[in-house]
């Protein structure tokens, strides 16, 4: 019979073991795909962390205003507060609004309580949402 022919030399089993061009292109795509993902991934954690500590400034700012309101002895003279430009701890200079509001208490004709609603706004920046806190006092820090 015949003589039997070697078979030929396949592309896979290259004799001196590197990759392909396809290989490596698909690696770098696959490794620039998770790291772009961990990017952004990182850039929501540091957007939430920053707007987490607006809140916490904005609820601080708000509580202490709040606390202002409440330790008015005569809640006659307890008025409308509008603070425009203040920092965290109520001073000129920053970037928050505070709108605080009394309102007569429905049905308490003697005036003894009423209601104080304080509004703190973030102007500009990251944190827009305002943050309102309502409270019932009777005057001097009750």
């Amino acid at each position: 019979m015949g003589r039997l022919s070697k078979s030929p030399k396949c592309w896979l089993h290259d004799p001196q073991g590197g990759f392909t061009l396809i290989e490596v292109m698909m690696a770098l795509a696959i490794l620039t795909i998770g790291i772009l993902s961990i990017v952004g991934l990182q850039y929501h954690i540091i957007n939430g962390t920053t707007n987490a500590n607006v809140v916490s400034q904005q609820l601080h700012l708000a509580q202490r205003i709040m606390e202002r309101a409440k330790n008015i002895s005569d809640l006659k003279d307890l008025n409308d507060i509008n603070l425009v430009g203040v920092d965290h701890e109520g001073n000129p200079g920053g970037p928050y609004t505070v709108v605080a509001t009394p309102t007569a208490v429905p049905g308490d004709d003697v005036e003894k309580a009423r209601f104080i609603t304080v509004t703190v706004t973030r102007n500009g920046g990251i944190g827009g949402q305002p943050v309102t806190l309502r409270c019932l006092t009777q005057g001097n820090g009750v």
